[in-house]
């Protein structure tokens, strides 16, 4: 008589994984090519995370606001709110973040629908300051029903966190930038301010 096979149930972490993946999908309105790109990443950082034992891992929320010009020529801000969803893969002293933002409305754009922005980022810590850059791809999508995703842009990072109450608390400000070249035309009105939440798996 053979052994009867079955399959482990899956871990907090891998549900946590598949929630997050979930609403990916639909702040994308089921968006394919989203929901391939975000199902990679996070097999990936599943299968990382566990190769790197003696790193942590985090997913946080944020609420973002954009002041006026953006690294999108297309796209002009007028202090709109986005919202962020984050995995952070963490070690001594520095970590990646994916994440995806989504602006449901500009005020200042009538004709868009929404912008959806996912990035890669890498930020060194120190204590409680964190600094970093990141790449960022946004699928722009029109009223009228036509999509287009935008060429790669950077952004500079700098933040703050602390701990409360079991979470990670952060600041963050957030300059975006076409190319290297841009950071020279530095103005502070165009900075970006976000508020994270963050949870240790």
């Amino acid at each position: 008589m053979g052994k009867k096979l079955s399959a482990d149930p899956p871990s907090d972490k891998n549900k946590i994984h598949l929630v997050i993946m979930s609403i990916v999908a639909s702040m994308t309105g089921m968006k394919k090519t989203m929901i391939i790109l975000f199902t990679g990443l996070f097999l990936f950082l599943s299968i990382t995370t566990g190769a790197h034992a003696q790193g942590s891992s985090r997913v946080g929320f944020a609420f973002r606001r954009h002041n006026k010009d953006s690294a999108l020529k297309s796209v002009k801000f007028g202090d709109d709110l986005s919202y962020m969803l984050s995995y952070e893969l963490e070690e001594q002293q520095a970590f990646w973040q994916i994440a995806v933002d989504y602006a449901p409305e500009i005020d200042t754009t009538n004709s868009l629908e929404s912008i959806i922005t996912p990035q890669l980022n890498l930020l060194f810590k120190d204590k409680g300051w964190l600094g970093g850059v990141g790449v960022l791809w946004s699928l722009i999508e029109e009223e009228s029903g036509e999509d287009e995703w935008s060429d790669a842009y950077y952004q500079l990072i700098l933040g703050f966190s602390l701990p409360v109450l079991g979470l990670k608390f952060n600041i963050s400000a957030y300059y975006q930038f076409d190319n290297f070249n841009d950071i020279e035309s530095f103005e502070e009105e165009n900075i970006d301010y976000a508020v994270w939440f963050k949870y240790a798996l």
